[in-house]
Formats: structure tokens, sequence, C-alpha cells
């Protein structure tokens, strides 16, 4: 039998559930939809959308804390996760959620290298290509992955985004907006038509046109969701960093010199 990515949920009386992280990304509440779900009959001390996992290259995860209160990192309760940070952790870690245990099992399977991230509320630290996070919609959900962070002359980034419609409007069209790329360096699939609960996942592909712009170094693109007619004043948007490498136009002449 081959081992995947898993977390298993257990309660104070001792109750015990496993749920697969096959997802990018994966979020963890007690709001019915949640990719595990922390159901109230079982325990409390957990909001509807408390955590947010992130499959990293290594089999491990990143944890983001959505919440308003810390998370504990240990059953003892010595290490914690503040509001809006997010962390590194590995196959078995015990986390302490509310009246619940969440143990993490990485076996190997799921999304592989690159970049992966949700929106999520607040600031999550961050590195040198590494992925952030940035505002997020109770109405609109989005999510981005690439394969890397690296965008180099001639070559492409071929990803994906998931637009989500968490709100109650039948048949919402969003609009889809890119920053940080000028129009010739990105595609973008059409925004979408979505009824509630529903998602679609549209591909982005970044592109280096083999000009002296962009230029080299560290950039940061967001990609904008949102529904002017639905939702007036909601928009999600995630971000991520890339690497842009140097391009180099060189021209050789030859003269003839004489004797």
């Amino acid at each position: 039998m081959t081992a995947i990515n898993r977390v298993e949920i257990i309660d104070k009386d001792g109750w015990r559930k496993d749920y697969p992280l096959q997802r990018s990304i994966c979020l963890i509440g007690s709001a019915p939809g949640s990719d595990v779900l922390l159901d109230r009959r079982h325990g409390g001390g957990v909001e509807p959308r408390h955590l947010q996992i992130i499959h990293l290259p290594n089999q491990g995860y990143r944890l983001v804390n959505l919440s308003d209160k810390d998370v504990s990192l240990d059953e003892a309760g010595g290490q914690t996760l503040a509001s809006r940070a997010a962390v590194n952790i590995h196959g078995g870690q015990r986390i302490k959620l509310g009246d619940f245990t969440l143990v993490f099992h990485a076996g190997g399977r799921g999304s592989g290298g690159g970049a992966s991230v949700a929106a999520v509320s607040g600031p999550v630290p961050m590195s040198s290509g590494d992925t952030i996070g940035a505002q997020t919609s109770d109405y609109i959900g989005l999510e981005l992955s690439l394969p890397q962070t690296t965008l180099s002359p001639g070559q492409s980034i071929d990803g994906f985004i998931i637009v989500r419609n968490q709100g109650d409007k039948p048949g919402v069209q969003f609009k889809l907006e890119v920053e940080g790329l000028s129009e010739e360096c990105y595609n973008i699939g059409p925004g979408p038509v979505l009824f509630p609960n529903a998602e679609k996942t549209l591909p982005l592909r970044l592109h280096h046109p083999q000009q002296t712009s962009p230029t080299a170094g560290t950039r940061q693109i967001k990609v904008h969701a949102s529904a002017p007619e639905a939702y007036p004043r909601e928009r999600g948007t995630v971000a991520v960093n890339i690497q842009v490498q140097p391009f180099y136009r060189h021209k050789l002449r030859l003269e003839r010199v004489g004797r």
C-alpha cells in the first residue's frame, strides 16, 4: 500500500480520524467544506478557517495560522505559532488545536517542489524566492501554484491558479489581474463564472521575453481576483517572489587590422 500525506485527528475522548492531504494547499477548520473538518460535535476551540497547510518539496509542510490566537506546536504548550505567522513542520509533528490533537504524517506523495500559496490574512514570514500570503476574502478563495520560482530568458514557468466562490451568490463573474509583470510576460486564463462553493483551475504562464525588462533580481508577483458585481468590496490576492535571471545581448564585430 502506497503511503500518502495525511493528518490524524484525535479528540479529547480518543476518537480518531485520518484525513489525506492530497491537494497542494489544504484548509483546517470547523467550517463545512474544510479539507480537514474539526467538527464541533467532537470538540471546540477551532475557528471556521484556522490553519492552512502547504506541501513542501522535502515532504514536510508549511503551517500558516489564519486565526487571531496562538496555536500550540506541542501538546505541552511550550512552543506556539503566533497569529498570522507560519512555520515549517515535518512528519510526526503533533500540535494542539482547541480540543483536538493533530498528528502530521508525510508519506511521500503529494505536490512536488516549487511554490504554492493561498490567500491568507496578514503577513507571513518570507525569504528570497519564497511564497507569501496576502489579503484574503471570506467570499473569494484564491490559490496559486508554480513548479519553480526562477524565470530565465527564453523560458516559461507553467503554473495554475484556483479561484473559488466562497460566498452565496450564484453565477458570479470573477475578474483576474496580475501585478508585478508587464502583459508580454504572462498569460492567464479568463475569469470564470462560478456558483457557491464551486472552484475553477486556470493556467498561469510566466515567460521572459528576452528583453532588458523585467530586470534581473527578486520580483514580487501578485494575482488579484475580484467580483465587482456580486461582491463589490471584496478582493482575494496571492503573492509570490520570483527570481528573474539576467538577460545578456552581445554583439561581435570583426575588424581587419592592417599591417
